[in-house]
């Protein structure tokens, strides 16, 4: 089995295994006795699911804190969230976690009349999703938002095709302004509700451009949907992320477009690949 960006799940030990390795605490191994500012150190996976957070914020370990995040988020223990993917929560001062609050920041849209801020992100390894499309041309990072209640089901399924048909069909829907995917998590604006969104890697491949929702699946030749809007990321703010590209511009108005933003809509589930989840609130 192929697993996203060539992360093999084996390199994990079990949560009955007694070592205590490098891939599972990104602390590197230590001895059982050794103390690191006072602060006992566990000798098993199951022992670091226990500790607090505030001693796991001290150790800087960021991927017991990740899952510890989820686990908050979803109400499923760390060892199940381990079984699923790996995680590890960003560190505000990364040039990643930096990259993706620029893209965050800049992609509110007058029309929606919010702020919003990032609280959290964790970023994510889904072990069965396939990333052989994530190099190719074509490849954004998009939002998705949705409901809390739905987000157990994304990190331990993968997205799934609704039932019920959108705009444009029986697809899955990303937007590349952040305040446009914050409504569909169905959460109160008022100040300090929280929401949670992804970041996910697109496969967009040949995408057919439409100003209107007439479209309901890609025409022959076509992999991909876009419904071009009017408020819309300046294209000579561009950054990139594994190859992905990042439209994290400011937010200005453009001609041809008959929604208020761009949405894009996949159809082959394969063509997604979730890298991070973000908590965020209302400002």
């Amino acid at each position: 089995m192929a697993y996203a960006f060539g992360y093999d799940p084996t390199d994990f030990e079990s949560d009955e295994d007694e070592s205590y390795n490098e891939a599972a605490t990104g602390a590197g191994r230590r001895d059982k006795n050794e103390k690191t500012d006072q602060v006992e150190l566990p000798n098993t996976i199951k022992d670091m699911d226990k500790m607090d957070i505030a001693t796991l914020e001290k150790l800087g370990w960021m991927e017991p804190l990740g899952y510890r995040a989820l686990s908050e988020v979803t109400g499923l223990r760390p060892p199940t969230l381990r079984s699923h993917f790996w995680a590890s929560k960003l560190s505000p001062v990364s040039s990643l976690y930096q990259d993706i609050d620029y893209y965050f920041r800049n992609s509110h849209s007058v029309t929606h009349g919010v702020n919003l801020r990032m609280t959290r992100v964790i970023e994510l390894k889904r072990y069965n999703e396939n990333n052989s499309d994530y190099k190719v041309p074509n490849v954004r990072l998009l939002w998705h938002g949705t409901q809390t209640g739905n987000v157990a089901g994304i990190l331990t399924n993968g997205f799934r095709l609704p039932t019920h048909h959108g705009m444009f069909g029986p697809g899955v829907y990303f937007a590349d302004r952040v305040s446009k995917s914050a409504q569909y998590c169905r959460v109160s604006t008022g100040r300090g509700s929280k929401g949670i969104l992804f970041l996910c890697a697109v496969n967009l491949g040949r995408i057919y451009e439409t100003p209107s929702g007439t479209v309901h699946a890609p025409p022959h030749g076509f992999d991909s949907v876009m419904g071009r809007g009017t408020h819309v990321p300046d294209p000579n703010d561009m950054r990139s992320h594994r190859g992905a590209m990042m439209p994290c511009g400011r937010t200005i108005t453009a001609v041809g477009g008959g929604l208020f933003h761009n949405e894009f809509i996949v159809y082959d589930l394969s063509k997604i690949a979730i890298l991070f989840l973000i908590e965020f609130e209302y400002l």
